[in-house]
């Protein structure tokens, strides 16, 4: 029997504004709030990286074994470097080697689908992160900025192929409910890394 619920609006919309909370307090939890007044600082700074790497690096783990390479394709998926960069950027300001993060165990397809609304969309916002932290010197000089680089190099089309597959899926109420709560876990699991990351090295 199909249960797919035609009347119900955009599941990019929905999912937007179920996270819409969840985005402006993590901004305000590692500080990112402050980049548009250039008052950010390093140790925040690595700690928003390390965040980010432990999201990125889950999804990566796990994103063949969830997703056909037909569905990537159709997401528009660039997915490749991302936790790569990361670590990379977090070794240069540690001055040592990282351990890695913690995994997120992200427990079926349609849980991924929400867990990368969030990632792919750290990289579109990364694009203007970039130009921020291009205007505050210690970060900026501080050569830790290849995954802002890497986000600058998404194609435009990515977000919009993306948003455009989401909203195509045929799911059912419950299976846009999976999606969402997909979503809502990679933020917690996000903010819970951010608490548990390395202190930065003075």
């Amino acid at each position: 029997m199909d249960t797919t619920d035609t009347s119900l609006s955009s599941l990019v919309q929905e999912l937007r504004t179920q996270t819409q909370s969840l985005h402006r307090e993590l901004e305000a939890t590692t500080g990112a709030s402050k980049l548009p007044q250039g008052t950010f600082t390093l140790p925040e700074y690595f700690k928003l990286l390390y965040g980010n790497l432990a999201l990125h690096r889950s999804i990566e783990d796990q994103l063949e074994q969830r997703l056909s390479a037909e569905e990537r394709t159709a997401f528009g998926l660039p997915w490749s470097h991302f936790s790569a960069s990361l670590q990379g950027d977090l070794e240069i300001l540690a001055g040592r080697p990282m351990p890695a993060p913690e995994s997120h165990p992200i427990p079926s397809r349609l849980a991924l689908i929400g867990a990368l609304y969030v990632a792919l969309g750290s990289t579109l916002g990364g694009k203007r992160i970039l130009k921020w932290i291009r205007e505050i010197p210690e970060i900026h000089e501080s050569q830790a900025t290849q995954y802002y680089q890497a986000c600058e190099q998404v194609p435009p089309r990515a977000w919009p192929q993306f948003c455009s597959a989401c909203d195509h899926l045929d799911l059912s109420s419950a299976e846009r409910e999976v999606v969402i709560q997909g979503a809502l876990l990679a933020f917690a699991f996000i903010k819970s890394q951010i608490a548990q990351a390395p202190a930065f090295p003075t």
